[in-house]
């Protein structure tokens, strides 16, 4: 974790990058590096929490039940091919699987997102019953980011600003390059702290394995009588 990490920070170290000399003590001041890094910082951050599955912004949680219903015989195009419509989580910046509840954390389900009846909000369209959803949202707590995503987001901020503080294009392209370079490396060195589960039978596997079991017991009962 980088010492005294901050919003201003973060915008100093963008400001950086596009090669301003004056830094700046606070976003809401009057500045214009301050203005553009105020307009551009909120945007920045949920760019890149939705650009990867990052451990520092991610939950789990059991979703509830949306008031549009599927019905099991209709005409209805969802009828036949999804069980269940959920509510989309009302924090969440990007959906990354949906499980059952009691499995290991590599199995994933299938699922859809799309619109409510009414087209106002989102809504997850899967076939598990008691669905739980692994999502992204809007961690705004700069303490709990790594190294690697604070030059990350740097970048990408930098990108942003790039053109209005220096007219310079060739800038703003060389930042989202670099920004698509680092965002690789950062997603795998997030996805390194941790280690995965072995993986789990499912539930027809193993009855499948129960009944051969039975079977072979019964065939050395049989041929014992015998």
């Amino acid at each position: 974790m980088p010492p005294q990490i901050s919003e201003t920070r973060i915008a100093n170290m963008a400001l950086s990058h596009v090669g301003t000399k004056s830094h700046i003590e606070s976003l809401s001041e009057a500045s214009p590096e301050a203005k553009e890094c105020s307009l551009w910082y909120d945007f920045s951050r949920l760019q890149i929490l939705a650009a990867y599955d990052w451990s520092f912004a991610r939950l789990r949680t059991q979703l509830a039940l949306h008031s549009d219903t599927i019905p099991t015989t209709s005409n209805t195009p969802l009828a036949g091919v999804w069980g269940f419509r959920y509510q989309y989580p009302a924090n969440c910046l990007a959906v990354r699987k949906i499980q059952n509840p009691n499995a290991p954390p590599d199995d994933a389900l299938p699922f859809e997102i799309e619109l409510s009846l009414d087209g106002h909000e989102k809504t997850i369209l899967t076939n598990e019953e008691d669905a739980v959803c692994v999502y992204t949202f809007d961690q705004k707590s700069v303490n709990l980011y790594s190294g690697a995503f604070v030059s990350t987001f740097s970048h990408l901020l930098a990108a942003h600003i790039a053109y209005a503080l220096t007219g310079k294009n060739t800038i703003v392209q060389r930042e989202l390059q670099i920004y698509s370079n680092l965002l690789i490396g950062a997603g795998s060195i997030d996805a390194n702290e941790g280690v995965s589960p072995p993986p789990r039978d499912t539930d027809w596997i193993r009855a499948r394995g129960t009944i051969g079991s039975e079977t072979n017991k019964r065939g050395e009962i049989s041929g014992g009588v015998s």
